[in-house]
């Protein structure tokens, strides 16, 4: 019992710190002017929460008593809804300003410092209205693991290479990210069919 209230008081921690970012995104949307890189941090701090929020009540799950108070069983997940609720709905409006603002100088010089090779890619007929299946060219890019501070670097290199790219098929862009990503990343999307319609819901977890 230590074990889950030492937990526990560890996650009240990190709700705490929701709270916070929220608040903090909140008065940036709100303002005339958008701090574009405090909403960007904001995002990635977030995300880093997310992780460790969903972490804990995993934890916390496992150590519940099966004959826990069945009152107190639906509060904690309410609780835990609550949270996640509040997450999504700031890291969603956070997106859609970034999206507004559109910072392409920023993210495309840091795109065209990311480690990849795209010769294959670029070979791809531009003739073709179709997208293809294709075997997939080779491509150096970091690995993403969750780690909230590599987010950004990984994303903006991914994005202009595989995400935005018009020849290739959802598919290979599901295959692409899958391999990708590794650790709490890659877990969030095991369990999907990588089809042409689950590539974009894959995306929004990863993101989220």
């Amino acid at each position: 019992m230590a074990d889950i209230e030492k937990l526990r008081k560890k996650r009240t921690t990190h709700r705490r710190n929701v709270t916070k970012l929220v608040n903090k995104t909140e008065r940036i949307l709100e303002s005339e002017e958008k701090d574009v890189k405090r909403l960007k941090f904001y995002k990635d701090e977030l995300l880093g929460e997310k992780i460790e929020l969903e972490t804990l009540n995993a934890e916390i799950s496992e150590l519940m008593n099966d004959n826990e108070d069945e009152e107190a069983a639906d509060k904690e997940m309410d609780e835990i809804l609550a949270y996640k609720e509040k997450l999504s709905c700031c890291m969603q409006s956070i997106q859609e300003e970034l999206e507004k603002v559109k910072d392409t100088t920023l993210n495309r010089s840091d795109s065209q410092n990311s480690l990849l090779s795209l010769g294959s890619i670029s070979s791809f007929s531009s003739q073709s209205s179709k997208k293809l299946n294709v075997k997939l060219p080779k491509l150096e890019l970091r690995k993403f693991n969750g780690k909230v501070h590599e987010w950004q670097e990984f994303w903006d290199g991914f994005c202009s290479a595989i995400h935005e790219n018009e020849d290739l098929a959802g598919t290979d862009k599901f295959k692409y990210l899958k391999s990708f990503l590794e650790g709490p990343a890659r877990a969030v999307i095991a369990g999907m069919r990588m089809t042409d319609k689950k590539y974009p819901i894959a995306v929004e977890l990863v993101k989220t």
